[in-house]
């Protein structure tokens, strides 16, 4: 077994050389920084490495296949952000990346910002795409999270931008005051608002309907459908199998999950896998104005591998809400160390 060493600037670049030249299975020894701030990957060519070779390779080098997530020992000297990032409670995964992909870059923010654009996938595009039918968006998450007031935001956000004919769902059946509180942005935005009984009950006078897809029906003449969904507990089963429910197999409906930055990381997580039925397909991350502690959130966005589409960063509609990008996310975070 053979082993070949490419050099870059950014381990991104590397990576995708690495895919082009070697393939996909390309199998990573060892990853370093030089004195010169370049980067060097080692990948074994050649046959597939015997037992005895990869015990011996294990030794000096944590090894892994190209594409899974794991953290290679480097033998490099670390960046000064590093100490800064750890105390903010980012996990050794993604400070390893972080630390690969700072190099080269004229400012601390422009490195940071390269740093993440390698690290985490940027998705904040909620414009319809299918010709004559509305787009359709639940948030779901846990309770506390603020799911109604982030879907507020987003509708004066969109509709300013984009001019969008916009329609809200109530499925906060509840939470005391979910169905007003959502009703009162409609007013105020001048969007029409429906209110959906939970499974398995009847419907119940006030113009509330029985299902989302009678609620979704009445709004076919809209561009965009936004459904505030109940917040629900981790550990509470059967409002999770409520939820999945009421949000039926309905494939045109996409699920982005909602978690809020101050939180541990175990209950995120927790959260993140109690909501992992519905597929969610892509993360908001709220409250970033009420902790320096947001690398928690950010490390179980790494784990679940799902683009980051919106922060959130405080109560004013629609102030406190911008898409979700790499150069943001390095301001946001760095934010307490200038």
């Amino acid at each position: 077994m053979d082993i070949r060493t490419f050099r870059g600037r950014a381990l991104q670049a590397i990576m995708g050389e690495v895919r082009t030249e070697i393939g996909e299975d390309a199998l990573i020894v060892d990853t370093r920084r030089l004195p010169d701030r370049s980067v060097e990957v080692d990948v074994a060519i050649g046959s597939s490495p015997s037992a005895h070779e990869m015990l011996s390779l294990s030794h000096d080098h944590e090894t892994k296949t190209f594409g899974v997530r794991e953290r290679p020992q480097s033998r490099h000297a670390e960046h000064p952000a590093i100490d800064l990032l750890r105390e903010g409670g980012f996990g050794p995964d993604i400070l390893e990346r972080l630390e690969l992909g700072m190099g080269g870059a004229e400012s601390f923010v422009d490195g940071m910002a390269e740093a993440f654009g390698s690290t985490f996938a940027f998705d904040s595009s909620l414009v319809p795409h299918r010709q004559g039918s509305p787009k359709i968006v639940a948030l779901v998450g846990p309770t506390g999270v603020g799911k109604t007031t982030t879907l507020a935001k987003l509708a004066a956000q969109l509709r300013l931008a984009f001019d969008l004919k916009i329609g809200f769902i109530s499925a906060d059946s509840f939470r005391v005051g979910a169905a007003h509180q959502l009703q009162t942005y409609a007013n105020l935005l001048r969007i029409p608002c429906r209110t959906v009984c939970p499974p398995g009950t009847s419907r119940t006078g006030g113009g509330m309907l029985e299902r989302i897809d009678d609620a979704i029906a009445e709004f076919q003449g809209m561009d965009l459908i936004l459904v505030d969904t109940a917040g629900v507990s981790a550990r509470d089963k059967e409002r999770l199998q409520l939820l999945q429910e009421s949000l039926g197999n309905n494939e045109y409906v996409e699920r982005l999950l909602v978690l809020q930055a101050p939180s541990n990381e175990k209950d995120l997580m927790l959260a993140a896998e109690a909501f992992s039925p519905l597929q969610c397909s892509r993360l908001i991350i709220t409250k970033l104005d009420e902790t320096n502690f947001s690398g928690p959130v950010l490390n179980v966005g790494f784990r679940l591998r799902l683009p980051l589409a919106y922060f959130c960063h405080g109560q004013r509609v629609p102030e406190d809400i911008e898409p979700a990008s790499a150069k943001r996310l390095a301001h946001l975070v760095t934010s307490r160390y200038h």
